[in-house]
């Protein structure tokens, strides 16, 4: 018989991770837990607090195991030190087989707020950027929706689990059959979107494969994987048509200033709302009458093809993002607000929609039309050769704003 294994392992083929296990005695169960690092000589420095550390947390509980009698007992003998500190053996008769209870005798694990923050230092590590203030309100917002529309079911036989032990409340425990009640929740009771829903699924699905990407929960399956939450219709967004156009001029007449030039912004240049929302007054070159859209105060732009410079025209002034009080931009609840009052199927983002439709009506060049929004345009050897000046996009643009004053009248 080999001699027992003591020290570090590497679990999983096809990872560099060490990782500490320990078998509790009783029950011979393993508990694990990464050593989070793929350096055997790190690994063996951290190894033991780690070993220390799963001993404590999972402390056997002798009122959860039950004695099955698999056979007749038997007698053996064990090693005993008496008063006098002498060794002797004594005679033992019992079973040597024990059972537990699995489900009453699961450990906590990770609660969803820790897996969130192994998700942060995981994008930390890869981008060297951390997650935005809005992607943490968004994860936030679709953890309290599991805990909300997901029911805790105790084991049967069983006294009901604790609600901090539950498959809602542990991302480790959520099985498909959750994530089914999940989405379910979000369509019946909190009315969302398919949009809104394949989003709050996506968020917590990303949070689940950094568990097992960084070998903190190396066992872990996605249920998210297991279930179809693609639910996304196809042009779910709405585009809007030369009548929108004519109602929207016709109410920015009567519309608060900021909420009008915000507006016009949107439709006239095809930002997104992030992007026009992050500009401040020193990213517009009032020279040139152009804005740049690039990183500001912790936000970046989607992809990398959105950094770019674009003109604008000249009679825009950049407003700025300082606030209500001192005639910032207008917020995008106050923008939707106004949009949904003109046409309810209208969003800040089909502006944008609505300047590609206005491209093609104006026969600008397809290229420039999609370098003007931030979109990846033309072959690889395209984007190789040549250089796209500011003359030639704002040649392109002009006539693009041409048919949007037209519509607006």
């Amino acid at each position: 018989m080999g001699r027992r294994y003591v020290g570090p392992r590497r679990l999983r083929s096809g990872s560099d991770v060490w990782y500490a296990q320990w078998m509790r005695p009783g029950d011979r169960r393993r508990f694990t837990v990464s050593l989070r690092t793929t350096d055997h000589t790190t690994a063996l420095k951290r190894w033991p607090a780690a070993m220390e550390a799963l001993e404590q947390q999972n402390p056997l509980d002798s009122s959860l195991v039950t004695k099955q009698r698999y056979h007749q007992p038997i007698t053996w003998s064990e090693p005993v030190v008496t008063e006098d500190g002498e060794v002797a053996e004594r005679e033992v008769r019992g079973y040597t087989e024990e059972l537990t209870k699995p489900s009453a005798l699961r450990p906590p694990e990770l609660t969803w707020e820790e897996a969130v923050e192994i998700h942060r230092e995981r994008h930390r590590h890869r981008t060297g950027a951390d997650l935005s203030e809005a992607w943490g309100e968004k994860v936030a917002k679709a953890i309290q929706y599991m805990r909300e529309l997901v029911p805790i079911r105790a084991e049967p036989e069983l006294e009901p689990e604790p609600a901090s032990w539950g498959g809602p409340n542990r991302p480790a425990r959520l099985e498909p059959q959750h994530v089914r009640a999940y989405i379910k929740g979000l369509r019946d009771k909190k009315k969302l979107s398919a949009n809104s829903i394949e989003t709050s699924c996506a968020l917590l699905s990303g949070v689940l494969t950094s568990l097992k990407k960084t070998g903190e929960c190396p066992d872990i399956e996605n249920p998210f994987s297991q279930v179809d939450y693609t639910t996304r219709d196809k042009g779910h967004l709405y585009s809007p048509t030369k009548e929108d156009y004519r109602r929207i001029g016709f109410a920015l007449k009567e519309m608060d200033p900021r909420y009008a030039t915000t507006i016009r912004w949107l439709a006239f240049t095809g930002m997104r709302l992030n992007e026009l929302l992050t500009r401040q007054p020193e990213d517009y070159d009032e020279e040139n009458h152009a804005i740049r859209i690039g990183p500001r105060d912790g936000w970046k732009p989607k992809t990398s093809t959105s950094n770019r410079v674009i003109p604008t025209p000249e009679d825009f002034v950049c407003l700025g993002n300082k606030g209500r009080a001192r005639g910032g931009w207008a917020s995008g609840f106050s923008i939707a607000k106004q949009l949904k009052q003109v046409n309810p199927r209208l969003s800040a983002h089909s502006l944008r929609h609505g300047w590609k439709t206005a491209a093609r009506e104006a026969g600008a060049d397809e290229i420039m039309s999609e370098l003007y929004l931030g979109h990846r345009a033309g072959s690889e050897m395209s984007r190789t050769y040549g250089e796209v000046t500011a003359t030639a996009l704002r040649r392109e643009a002009m006539k693009v704003w041409a048919v949007m004053e037209e519509w607006m009248r």
